[in-house]
């Protein structure tokens, strides 16, 4: 195992965190025992699995370590001696143990600050769903937690690999070599790396004026946005220490249905005009409805190469998009959303990627964390910086999960969710995986703007049953 630094964009998410508001990622899987060889799975053998997999994948034995002084980015080092007891957590659900306790303990797990000084992920075992809907005697829930500095949407599926299989029967874990724990920095490479920071902002500095050039070009011509800013609505909020989750889950075959509706679009074209169609029910029952403008959605592009796939940290690249919420017609909706998309993922993988990456290296290591606490402050004179400088109102994240039902430990996987973090002034996000016939669109939002998420799903429900209508119609 190697000592990897974090990039800018890693060391951004880092960073970045408030009290308020944890960055992470999260994986949530429900799995019913019936298919194991026993038919039926312990708390203890389901640790021991955990802990034999853990052990075996280089990935999750790293931790953080920062430079003296923080003169430069930190880096990921090796680190064996994991604490499993810490680590992998047993929770039992309140009766009656279905998907509404589930989600709610999962919202409040989700907003937990994790402890830096050791590796920065987590594992919760989740008893007592006997209450879940579709799942056998005995089955449990998996959440598993990663800094977001840590891993991406594709670097968590590239580690959660490794916990899974295709059938039933799964391999014993092999264990690797050891390796060292922590490296060391002396005198010569606090002078030593001074100068190496030095380079790479030199370096950083071409690639940002040549990106800029670029992105000005980009941006006078085919890839200027549609509108100027964002409306202000109930989500432009400032973030509190309450995080709900709840999801809905569809038939991959009724969304390939939707995109026969119009030429070229994408499932993810789909997803997000499903997504707008909700946001434009919920916002108009709420009387919170911006009518002339369209909100805006930010997206991540993943640009991590094939060759860097066991690769861990960001490797991504965003795209704003405005997700026509002032579009009545559906079809019309779903046919400007792609148009836009199409624009803007050209636009972000040739462009924004390094542009950002390149900005990112630009700034003081120091003053990275200062200038979000800036942001994150109370509402000072009345006015609330996070929802004035925002410019977005939600994030729509999508991160493509396996085509065939995977198994854990010979336990059957019948639910995949997938959960991002909020952003101040945008405070509802949509994450998007499947497993599997079914994707789910997985809803992650502050408390304190969204008390009824349940009626936020009816609104998505009913925003794809318009879809399927329009889909039907147009098939006859």
């Amino acid at each position: 195992m190697t000592v990897n630094q974090l990039s800018p964009v890693d060391t951004m998410f880092l960073s970045s965190e408030t009290p308020c508001n944890p960055i992470a990622i999260a994986m949530l899987w429900v799995c019913d025992p019936g298919t194991s060889p026993l038919g039926a799975l312990s708390y203890k053998e389901i640790f021991e699995f955990l802990k034999s997999r853990v052990e075996a994948d280089p990935g999750f034995q790293c931790k953080l370590y920062r430079v003296p002084d923080d003169i430069d980015y930190p880096y990921w080092v090796p680190h064996t001696d994991i604490d499993f007891v810490h680590h992998i957590r047993h929770l039992v659900l309140p009766e009656p143990g279905g998907w509404k306790e589930l989600s709610t303990l999962v919202g409040s797990l989700h907003n937990r600050h994790m402890d830096h000084s050791r590796p920065l992920w987590e594992i919760y075992v989740i008893d007592g769903l006997d209450g879940m809907k579709g799942t056998g005697p005995g089955s449990f829930a998996l959440m598993f937690r990663f800094h977001h500095a840590f891993v991406d949407g594709k670097a968590l599926m590239e580690l959660l690999d490794g916990l899974t299989s295709e059938t039933p029967v799964f391999e014993p874990a092999e264990l690797p070599e050891s390796c060292l724990t922590e490296p060391e920095v002396d005198g010569l490479e606090h002078l030593i790396i001074p100068w190496k920071r030095g380079l790479k902002r030199w370096q950083a500095g071409m690639t940002s004026v040549k990106k800029s050039w670029e992105l000005v070009s980009r941006l006078t011509s085919g890839s200027r946005p549609d509108q100027l800013g964002v409306p202000h609505t109930m989500f432009s909020a400032k973030l509190t220490n309450d995080r709900i989750f709840d999801a809905v889950s569809w038939k991959i075959t009724d969304l390939k249905a939707i995109r026969k509706l119009q030429q070229g679009v994408s499932l993810n074209d789909v997803l997000t005009a499903i997504i707008a169609g909700g946001m434009r029910r919920y916002l108009i029952s709420h009387d919170d409805f911006p009518a002339e403008k369209s909100l805006v959605a930010i997206s991540p592009i993943s640009i991590r190469h094939s060759e860097a796939s066991e690769e861990g940290g960001n490797q991504l690249s965003m795209m704003l998009i405005s997700l026509g919420t002032d579009i009545a017609n559906p079809v019309e909706r779903l046919k400007k959303i792609h148009e836009r998309t199409t624009r803007g993922i050209s636009l972000g993988e040739d462009v924004i990627g390094e542009w950002n990456s390149a900005f990112m290296a630009l700034m003081p290591i120091t003053h990275e964390k200062d200038f979000r606490v800036v942001l994150s402050e109370e509402k000072k004179e009345g006015v609330d910086l996070s929802a004035l400088l925002s410019p977005f109102n939600t994030t729509i994240t999508n991160v493509p999960g396996p085509r065939k039902t995977q198994y854990f430990s010979g336990a059957k996987i019948v639910r995949a969710h997938l959960l991002a973090n909020v952003f101040e002034g945008a405070a509802v996000t949509h994450a998007i995986t499947g497993m599997g016939p079914l994707i789910s669109l997985n809803v992650i939002s502050d408390g304190a703007v969204m008390a009824d998420v349940d009626f936020y799903i009816k609104c998505m429900n009913e925003s794809m049953q318009e879809y399927r209508s329009a889909a039907k119609e147009a098939k006859n």
